[in-house]
């Protein structure tokens, strides 16, 4: 047993906790804690200031871990630190100022950053090296490389450049760039070693979780655990760092055997036959037990027809079934048809799939695994990335902010995921608010019972959103495995992505906005967190006994 004072999570307004249990990973929803938190613990009636100045301190120090390139950010963070006595230590203090009073950006760059975006390819790299060049010394141009290399996957030039330029007062900018690069070119001890010269030079309280995750790559699950255990008894309100050191402390990151009884995979597809052929070889080359296909041709006039068809041989009738409809009848109704055919209503599970993603070989093991841990759940989902740049996290697990009635907007999801890249901070399995629908389970008996999906969401966007929207609404939990990464193509669902059509996202917004009002909102948040907060404390209790 451990002789230390186990981790305990913080007691905090119900408001703040929220912050905190939803994610503790990225610049935006740091940023957005920490100044939380700063201006609670800075008023003088508030109970426990020097803990919430603690954590917001911590939060905004990560955020600028995160992005070492905001210059805004490293103003703030050093007034700050100046405010509360110096908490930072005087390597990493000159570090962060001296590299801010290098950012030097023209000013007419935000207009040719867009029109190099635009252009796609490589003009953005063609664009920031010869920059970059004549200026090593100015973070303005390490931060547009640094983004360059995460748009269009292009590690190796940035390792390039990191590796090569005489960087100057922005030395440990390119140390980080050449870290990063490493780690997503999977030469994760070389990363590891990047990494630790940085914290052993000062202190980098937002690199815990990536240097762990470089040992556990590498093999050294000890280490990992290790190195995360300390990070977790200093800190205990890194939420998605607890939750990722409990799993690979107690194993629940491994798939098991697939979900019990009889399971479904649905898919329906409209006008995407080269995408379909693809999900099809992926699910073809995945172990999937004694799962039985189904897929709805929903209306299309390209080559699905054909696809499905030449599947349907190669799977054979015992595990495929082809159907067809004669026009497009949208997701809902689509999602709706798949689960009342009869023989699926016989079946123990469902689980509907997109039809343009990649699985890997163990994925129906995973969701096993998600359904034996948390067997109260009604719906299980999982990770899902970027499709060629798969450092890009699309879906985690999904919560929701605040309403904002003041702005007629009920409904706000927090996608803690959209401005961080994926160092594993994710890969975790725990219940949330919602799951993508990229690809989703349910026990078929409970489906039924609990109700499908609301047709006022067709033809697609957001139809999977409120139907788990609904069962937190009954009391129900989803739970997100995020061990489980799916790739998914980008943009592919664009032909229902009209602004200012009524069947588009705005349109379905709208709807979603109307159905659940600010009042039901805050009801599912307060459910939502009453439930994660627990799961937190459960395990921070599993991770002090062990």
């Amino acid at each position: 047993m451990p002789t230390h004072q186990p981790p305990r999570w913080p007691m905090l307004p119900s408001d703040l906790g929220m912050y905190l249990t939803t994610c503790t990973s990225g610049k935006f929803f740091s940023i957005h804690a920490g100044n939380q938190f700063v201006e609670r613990g800075a008023a003088p009636e508030s109970r426990g200031r020097e803990q919430l100045l603690a954590i917001g301190f911590d939060q905004l120090h990560q955020a600028w871990d995160t992005d070492p390139g905001d210059p805004t950010l490293a103003h703030q963070l050093i007034n700050l630190d100046q405010t509360l006595g110096g908490i930072l230590s005087p390597a990493k203090r000159e570090a962060i100022i001296s590299m801010g009073n290098t950012f030097r950006g023209p000013v007419s760059w935000r207009d040719r950053r867009g029109e190099l975006l635009a252009q796609g390819g490589d003009a953005m790299r063609d664009a920031v090296e010869p920059e970059l060049r004549a200026e090593p010394g100015n973070l303005h141009w390490w931060w547009q490389a640094s983004e360059c290399a995460s748009e269009h996957n292009q590690w190796e030039w940035l390792l390039d450049m990191a590796s090569t330029l005489p960087a100057g007062l922005c030395s440990v900018y390119a140390q980080r760039a050449r870290a990063d690069a490493l780690f997503h070119l999977g030469r994760y001890a070389e990363a590891f070693e990047g990494y630790r010269q940085l914290t052993g030079a000062m202190e980098w309280p937002g690199l815990d979780l990536r240097v762990g995750e470089c040992l556990l790559r590498s093999g050294d699950r000890a280490g990992a655990i290790a190195l995360w255990r300390d990070s977790v008894l200093t800190k205990p309100w890194q939420t998605n760092l607890v939750l990722h050191l409990h799993d690979v402390l107690t194993g629940a990151d491994a798939p098991g055997p697939a979900p019990d009884g009889q399971t479904f995979l649905l898919l329906y597809s409209w006008n995407k036959g080269e995408s379909l052929n693809n999900t099809l070889a992926s699910l073809a080359e995945s172990d999937l037990s004694d799962a039985r296909i189904k897929v709805l041709d929903n209306g299309s006039t390209d080559s699905t027809p054909d696809v499905v068809r030449v599947w349907a041989e190669r799977f054979g009738a015992d595990r495929f079934e082809a159907l067809s409809t004669l026009v497009n009848v949208g997701a809902p109704a689509a999602r709706n048809w798949l689960m009342h055919l009869p023989d699926v209503r016989q079946g123990d599970n469902v689980i509907y799939m997109d039809d343009d993603i990649y699985l890997p070989t163990d994925w129906l093991g995973s969701m096993g695994a998600a359904q034996r841990a948390y067997p109260e759940a009604a719906v299980w989902g999982c990770r899902v990335v970027d499709s060629t740049r798969p450092h890009i996290v699309q879906h985690a697990d999904e919560f929701l902010g605040a309403p904002r009635e003041e702005d007629n907007i009920s409904v706000g999801f927090c996608c803690q995921c959209l401005d961080v890249l994926d160092y594993g901070q994710f890969s975790y399995m725990r219940p949330c608010t919602s799951v993508t629908g990229c690809l989703h389970m349910f026990r078929t008996a409970e489906l039924h019972e609990l109700g499908g999906f609301d047709l006022q969401f067709s033809p697609s966007q957001f139809d999977d959103a409120e139907h788990d929207l609904m069962l937190v609404s009954k009391g129900r939990t989803p739970v997100y495995q995020g061990h489980l990464r799916i790739l998914h193509e980008r943009n592919t669902g664009a032909q229902w992505n009209d602004r200012d059509k009524p069947y588009g996202i705005d349109g379905n917004y709208y709807k979603l906005n109307k159905k659940y009002s600010g009042d039901a909102v805050r009801e599912i948040r307060t459910r939502s967190y009453a439930t994660v907060l627990s799961d937190l404390r459960r395990k921070l209790a599993v991770i002090a006994d062990q």
